[in-house]
């Protein structure tokens, strides 16, 4: 199955608290894993909300890579993703690379596509 999950929006494969204002997948990632299913993670890097600084300024824009989930909003996927710069640690390079280790740390999941443009001018 491909499965959105992220930082931004775990409940394919975490509890959401109530009141949580994303998209519920209702920990989707797990019930594939006990039908023994292959889980592909999309989106782990948030349509480049998760790309870190210099993917907010090139190609992750609301008209190129904006939110495939009901109720999602680039701007504020944006945002959230500044306040979890703390993650960036020295075993960890960058806000990407976080990212997709938060995805593959889930024992359901098979693996992360990652997905970007490459740098141009217009």
């Amino acid at each position: 199955m491909q499965i959105y999950y992220n930082l931004l929006n775990p409940s394919a494969g975490l509890a959401v608290p109530p009141g949580f204002r994303g998209y519920d997948f209702r920990q989707i990632i797990n019930l594939a894993a006990a039908r023994d299913m292959g889980v592909v993670v999309i989106r782990a890097l948030a349509a480049g909300a998760l790309g870190g600084a210099a993917a907010r300024t090139g190609y992750a824009a609301p008209t190129i890579g904006g939110p495939a989930v009901p109720g999602s909003k680039y701007q504020a996927d944006e945002a959230r993703a500044k306040k979890l710069d703390f993650l960036v640690a020295t075993d960890v390079a960058s806000l990407p690379q976080v990212a997709v280790r938060f995805a593959l740390m889930h024992p359901g999941v098979s693996m992360v596509l990652v997905w970007g443009f490459p740098t141009w001018s217009r």
